[in-house]
């Protein structure tokens, strides 16, 4: 069994970090698009090195590809229910919500069942996060209410991105080594400002409950680098609650119901959204819900129940929970760094976007179902925390 340190300062594959950038870089090719003109041919290579690496992991794990199978055969039977159940839909919503979960669930989910594709997820995820701040502080544009956006215009999408930085600066920090702590730290703070930048709540409220679940359940960390934090947390509240802190950033008045539409009627829209599922209990149809000039809850789970009815709305929403509460109980190699998406995702999508939006968070819900299940911690081993511990040494030879 090699060592923890071993194992952490083992030198990373550049053929890897590649190859997992482009298992991820689907939505990167919307913002280089309008910067180049052809970043189209970035979203067919990440399809296609998703496939081909998923095809080379079938090949060489036909038990695990059979689990996908049953996922897979699992969605169809809901969505076949669904449709047979005579429900309103609206059919470009529908298609939408299938593709974003085979190109952004099945497929990348399968392929991070490799345990040597996961453990270069960090690196890429930094490589995706520096790249998208670089086009956003050099080749920033204004957007409504004083946001930066770059490539498309949509300061949504660059603000997830740019979030991928918390996410990997989130799991840096909860490592044993200072150096990488201080890498952790470092990437935060870009990783913050960024997302401040485009005035995206979401993926900064998430980004802090990302970085303050590493450090409390996670981190083997001093007392100086938990004051950071604090104070990294504190600063980036004083900004959501209406501070500009920089120069090209809005004041992100999240509960100031006279603010822009995107702020000042979050606090409406949820209550109208919980009164339209007691009105209508059977669901407005997928794609029918209407508020003003939002056409989603910011939501998913109301969306599901307002949308899909409370039947098949409580189904999507027991299989989002019990799909995490899996993958929160599972220890497999580098479960640190994907339970660290889930909970940036999951709580992203409960204040921001659709059930379109979220599009990492069903690769890893699916790979959760892809491992093995829940692991019985070691009795008589004090402190042993098997997620810790998992990330600390290659359990397994590459698959």
């Amino acid at each position: 069994m090699p060592s923890a340190s071993r194992a952490e300062d083992a030198p990373y594959s550049l053929w890897s970090i590649l190859l997992v950038t482009l298992i991820l870089s689907y939505p990167l090719a919307v913002l280089l698009q309008a910067n180049f003109g052809n970043a189209v041919y970035l979203a067919y290579a990440s399809i296609g090195v998703t496939v081909l690496s998923c095809a080379a992991i079938a090949f060489r794990s036909p038990r695990r590809f059979g689990r996908l199978l049953l996922v897979m055969l699992a969605i169809a039977a809901f969505i076949g229910c669904f449709l047979l159940s005579g429900k309103w839909y609206v059919p470009e919503k529908l298609t939408t919500l299938l593709g974003v979960i085979a190109v952004f669930g099945l497929l990348p989910g399968f392929a991070l069942s490799s345990d040597e594709l996961r453990r270069h997820l960090v690196p890429a995820l930094i490589a995706i996060g520096c790249v998208t701040t670089f086009f956003l502080l050099v080749g920033g544009v204004a957007h409504a209410a004083g946001r930066v956006s770059a490539g498309d215009n949509n300061p949504i999408w660059v603000g997830r991105l740019a979030a991928y930085l918390i996410i990997a600066g989130a799991y840096c920090i909860s490592l044993p080594s200072f150096r990488k702590v201080q890498l952790g730290i470092a990437l935060c703070m870009v990783g913050v400002a960024a997302v401040i930048m485009t005035g995206s709540r979401g993926p900064l409220i998430a980004g802090i409950a990302a970085i303050a679940v590493s450090a409390i359940f996670f981190a083997r960390i001093g007392g100086a680098t938990k004051l950071f934090i604090v104070l990294l947390a504190m600063t980036a509240l004083t900004a959501l609650l209406g501070y500009d802190l920089l120069p090209q950033g809005r004041a992100l008045g999240i509960f100031d119901p006279t603010g822009d539409g995107l702020s000042g009627q979050r606090t409406l829209i949820y209550p109208y959204t919980m009164e339209l599922i007691r009105s209508a209990p059977d669901g407005v149809g997928v794609g029918g819900f209407q508020f003003h000039e939002f056409t989603y809850p910011h939501n998913i789970f109301l969306e599901a129940l307002a949308e899909w009815g409370i039947g098949f709305g409580a189904v999507i929403i027991l299989a989002i929970l019990a799909s995490t509460i899996r993958l929160l109980r599972q220890d497999f190699a580098y479960a640190h760094i994907i339970k660290l998406i889930a909970v940036v995702d999951l709580i992203n999508a409960m204040v921001s976007g659709d059930l379109t939006s979220p599009r990492l968070l069903y690769a890893v819900l699916i790979l959760s179902w892809l491992m093995p299940g829940p692991a019985r911690a070691r009795s008589g081993v004090p402190g042993y925390r098997p997620a810790l511990d998992a990330d600390r040494l290659r359990l397994s030879r590459p698959v």
